[in-house]
């Protein structure tokens, strides 16, 4: 899913559509808070894909926003994100 949400944010930016990006994130936010609320299921997968993806969606409003990522970090796990150091999400 991370690939698809790059594809996603990535379209989003080349069109300006910063608009679509925070709905996006406010979408993923609540269900976040929502997952984050629940005492009987455990959640903590759902949790870091929604955390992943927020993260991308940042990171896309950031280029809109003219923001690097130096100042605006985007959340990485070194375990499953294999991109060099400094490599940009494409």
């Amino acid at each position: 899913m991370a690939k698809a949400i790059e594809q996603i944010v990535s379209a989003y930016v080349k069109l300006g559509n910063a608009g679509a990006l925070e709905a996006m994130k406010a979408l993923r936010q609540g269900l976040a808070a929502d997952a984050r609320a629940r005492n009987d299921l455990n959640v903590g997968l759902h949790l870091k894909q929604i955390d992943e993806e927020i993260a991308a969606i940042d990171a896309g409003l950031a280029k809109l926003r003219g923001v690097s990522e130096t100042t605006y970090p985007k959340q990485s796990n070194p375990i499953v994100d294999l991109r060099p150091p400094g490599a940009e999400m494409t």
